[in-house]
């Protein structure tokens, strides 16, 4: 059963001696299906045959060498293993099944273990094995070898197994591994986002991005990382343009949109077929996509952006490996940037606490005070004249309707933060609404010497609103324009009809605001200048934001400095 080491065997010959190796066995016979018993020649004859038979069939590539590296044994775990069949590499050179860089350094570990008193021993230990498949394709391995002695002839077997799979394993878990502590290293969101990206590549791909369309109502955002800085300077550009990078999810059935999707080989034909945008198929042709991969950032129902993945210039393809690891990838990113927005979330339920406790300390005390000095004057003896009593009365009278107004503007805001706003829409005459609007503030208007005028195209349909939500709106526009617009001003509400309903503009000619507020001016209890001379709450803009929205509307600034500023907003048309 040795293997032929004879010094002067050719190298293209083939050894006798290894027949059971290099081919899959014969069937053996049974030593029970003859009556006589078997003679102790062909008991050993058949154990060989038995043994030839398990090592011919392991799934672990066993393999034999002379003394001068030639295989004498290649058995069909081998085969299967490096792609060559048994009869194209006996007598061959061990290299064959050996990556250049360790060819001779491997040579000489073996003529180290065959000078040394070893048996046996385990291969690896002080480098990575690596081996070469027919194809030119390199992969690791853990391997085993032994040496024997028979007849004064040399012989070393190898026991070989492929450890791609584990190493892609574990080189997935470390991959992990690293990408969790990327995400939880930093409560900047930019910041950890680009670690993830900056880890896949090119780990998992040649480029990949992350666009994040939803975060706290904050503008999208986009990391990217690729092979090469001209791609990644393609793809910063390209952010500019998420509907193009979007437009790839057509690649997953309409009911499966928010699904994952994997595209192997991307080509013209296959883009066109699926009717992939030009936009986004000039996209993808410049960036020399050869296959890709996309992923919704998706966790409990809430979708908040995508994770693209490309292969480009490697060559390489995405398979079913690559989906599960960079799934799990996505899955992370999607909780991290939900644990990102819950964190946000307590961050501002902290301020918006601490601007309530500010606005009950200044903003109630104020009416408060005023309401506790008037008391104080009306107890005193003897009582003032008919005259100031009347006055002292309006007074308090006016300083608690002011303390009602702030507080109702804090019940909206909280009805607003838990979803509770309530909206009871029916159709209603807008131009009616908009008269009584300027009817409520005429006499203020007239005793700041300004003019507050309607201007409704006669083309505007009836809308399907609350009507008192929408008063609430109209009335914190016009008085907002009624406090900052100069004597001799003017004041305008308009109304213009839309295709699917109607856009409202309250503009004033006061003085402006500047540009870096705009951004702002929506936000809860954000106000351009906060003082005595201006009652407010800083809620009223927040709360028309809340209600426009509730709507299905939107809602928006346009200002110049010392010309004066324009708030518009949208509305549904009743439909037939």
């Amino acid at each position: 059963m040795r293997p032929d080491s004879r010094p002067d065997a050719r190298p293209d010959a083939r050894p006798a001696s290894n027949d059971a190796f290099a081919a899959a066995p014969r069937p053996a016979t049974d030593v029970h299906a003859t009556s006589a018993p078997a003679s102790p020649d062909e008991l050993h004859r058949l154990a060989e045959e038995r043994l030839a038979g398990i090592i011919s069939i392991a799934a672990d590539a066993i393999i034999s060498i002379d003394v001068d590296h030639r295989i004498t044994m290649f058995n069909l775990g081998a085969e299967k293993i490096f792609g060559y069949s048994a009869d194209e590499v006996i007598g061959q050179p061990l290299d064959i099944l050996l990556p250049e860089g360790a060819r001779s350094r491997h040579q000489h570990h073996i003529d180290a273990f065959g000078a040394s008193p070893v048996g046996a021993r385990r291969m690896g230990e002080r480098s990575v094995i690596a081996g070469r498949r027919k194809s030119g394709e390199t992969f690791p391995a853990e391997a085993s070898i032994a040496k024997l002695d028979i007849g004064g002839e040399r012989s070393f077997t190898v026991i070989l197994r492929d450890a791609s799979e584990r190493r892609r394993t574990e080189d997935a878990l470390h991959f992990l591994d690293e990408a969790s502590k990327a995400l939880s290293a930093s409560l900047d969101l930019a910041e950890t986002l680009q670690h993830v990206v900056d880890n896949a590549v090119p780990t998992l791909a040649d480029c990949c991005t992350i666009d994040l369309t939803r975060h706290l109502g904050a503008p999208p955002h986009f990391a990217v990382a690729a092979r090469t800085s001209v791609q990644r300077e393609q793809l910063r550009a390209a952010s500019t343009r998420i509907a193009a990078l979007w437009e790839v999810l057509r690649i997953a059935p309409p009911e499966q949109r928010s699904a994952p999707s994997l595209v192997a080989n991307v080509t013209e034909e296959w883009l066109m077929a699926r009717g992939v945008s030009r936009e986004a198929r000039v996209l993808l042709q410049s960036l020399g996509v050869r296959s890709l991969m996309v992923f919704p950032l998706a966790v409990h129902g809430r979708t908040w952006g995508m994770m693209s993945f490309f292969m480009t210039d490697s060559g390489q393809r995405f398979d079913e490996p690559s989906l599960a690891l960079a799934r799990e990838l996505a899955g992370r990113v999607a909780q991290a940037v939900e644990n990102g927005d819950l964190y946000s979330r307590s961050q501002q339920a902290v301020a918006m606490r601490d601007e309530v406790l500010a606005i009950v300390s200044h903003d109630l005390r104020n009416p408060l005070s005023v309401v506790s000095m008037c008391a104080s004057t009306l107890s005193e003896q003897p009582l003032p004249d008919a005259e100031t009593i009347i006055d002292l009365a309006s007074t308090m009278h006016q300083s608690a309707e002011w303390m009602n107004i702030i507080i109702q503007d804090l019940l909206d805001v909280a009805r607003m933060e838990s979803g509770r706003l309530a909206v009871y829409a029916a159709p209603v005459d807008f131009s009616a609404l908009v008269e009584s609007v300027i009817e409520l503030h005429q006499p203020l208007a007239d005793d700041r010497e300004l003019d507050l005028v309607a201007e409704i195209d006669p083309d505007v349909p009836l809308v399907m609103v609350d009507a008192a939500r929408i008063n609430q709106v109209l009335s914190n526009l016009v008085g907002n324009a009624l406090k900052f617009t100069r004597k001799g001003g003017k004041i305008r509400v308009s109304a213009a009809a839309l295709e699917l309903g109607v856009i409202v503009t309250v503009s004033d000619t006061g003085r402006g605001i500047d540009v870096d507020h705009l951004p702002r001016l929506f936000d809860r209890f954000w106000q351009v200048r906060r003082d005595d001379t201006t009652k407010g709450s800083g809620l009223g803009l927040a709360i028309a934001k809340g209600i426009v929205e509730a709507h299905g509307g939107t809602i928006w600034a346009e200002s110049v400095l010392g010309e004066g500023t324009s708030f518009r907003f949208t509305l549904p048309a009743v439909r037939p």
